[in-house]
């Protein structure tokens, strides 16, 4: 019996830890297709047009989430293309954060991971004279692709129209219904590029950059 009783604990044990270990490499876990450029028109023609000048980059993240203890959101796979004045970002999101949403706004059942109702947003912002933070000009999503993994939701979002300097802070903003982004506070945000902050180069192969044909 005692034989019995220490290989159920260690059985026991064992499986705690690989819960553990399970648990934080999901944390960490993007599917492939989240990883990816997200292939489209107006990317693959700056591209072409701009030629020896093309230049993608992404950063290193400040911190990849809206909240340390609520952590509704996490980012990942920042690339910004200066000469398709484009940005590209996955967000990831699981089903406590759409429980939270449900709560918070009162609604008879927690939406769907793909829900066009939570809504994101790319906001430009900067740094006056005094010290004070200006918010620029705030961008819709122009596409985007939807992945789910277990728990998790994914988003491949596509913003259009960033200022080719990128010489402004980029903060990655969640709405959900129809608040107005310009009056309305996020139901979370993340800082998602520094324009101070380091970068690094990432290669773009053109064949790839354009959506296939259908």
């Amino acid at each position: 019996m005692g034989k019995t009783l220490k290989i159920i604990l260690i059985v026991g044990i064992f499986f705690v830890i690989g819960l553990f270990i399970g648990r934080i490499a999901l944390t960490y876990y993007y599917p492939a297709e989240m990883k990816r450029v997200l292939p489209n028109e107006k990317l693959a023609a700056a591209w072409s047009a701009a030629g020896e000048e093309a230049r993608a980059f992404t950063q290193e993240p400040v911190a990849p989430y809206d909240d340390r203890k609520k952590g509704h959101f996490f980012f990942s796979e920042l690339l910004c293309v200066p000469c398709a004045e484009q940005v590209q970002v996955t967000v990831r999101y699981n089903q406590s954060t759409l429980e939270d949403l449900r709560l918070t706004r009162s609604l008879p059942i927690a939406p769907e991971g793909d829900s066009p109702e939570l809504r994101f947003y790319l906001r430009e912002g900067k740094v006056d004279g005094e010290g004070k933070a200006v918010t620029g000009r705030i961008l819709p999503v122009s596409d985007f692709l939807y992945a789910e993994k277990f728990m998790y939701h994914y988003r491949r979002l596509v913003f259009d129209g960033v200022s080719p300097d990128f010489d402004s802070y980029l903060y990655l903003d969640a709405y959900y219904g129809d608040a107005d982004p310009a009056e309305t506070e996020p139901y979370g945000s993340m800082l998602i590029y520094v324009p101070e902050k380091e970068t690094e180069d990432v290669s773009l192969t053109p064949a790839g950059l354009a959506p296939a044909a259908r």
